[in-house]
């Protein structure tokens, strides 16, 4: 179950934050590559890693340098404060409004104030993405590219 105590306590960590610069991930993770993803590969890199938590974090990042997108799977959820940056209020404001009218757990879904985020799964599989509508490159499909 996805609740506002999982989102702020959970124990994997990750480096990726929306709307800021590629991540330099440090030695404690498993492995971390970057490629080009997806034609044309000139509008966005991918770079991956694999948490000791088992946990592999995805960022994209456009050519100017902003990471417009991260996606997660893995065995726990990962510190997605920590992942959104800035975003993150409004993620815990939607998830606040849904427990208010009786909506909770699994699955997530919030579209609101140009952030995306669509989020499910329980332990061991939690899986998801968040990505913000306005830092998003022309001419690629989302939906592609955060699969």
């Amino acid at each position: 179950m996805l609740g506002c105590a999982v989102w702020a306590l959970s124990p994997a960590f990750a480096w990726a934050v929306l709307g800021q610069a590629p991540t330099t991930y440090p030695s404690n993770t498993t492995s971390a590559f970057s490629a080009p993803t997806f034609a044309p590969a000139s509008l966005y890199t991918m770079t991956a890693v694999t948490l000791d938590s088992g946990v592999v974090v995805k960022e994209f990042t456009r050519p100017d340098g902003l990471v417009f997108a991260v996606s997660w799977r893995g065995p726990v959820l990962p510190d997605l404060s920590t992942l959104l940056g800035t975003y993150f209020p409004v993620l815990m404001q939607a998830n606040e409004e849904n427990q208010a009218t009786g909506r909770r757990g699994s699955p997530v879904s919030v579209a609101r104030d140009g952030l995306v985020v669509q989020a499910s799964g329980r332990r061991p599989h939690f899986f998801g993405y968040a990505y913000v509508t306005h830092l998003t490159p022309s001419g690629i499909n989302i939906k592609d590219v955060v699969q």
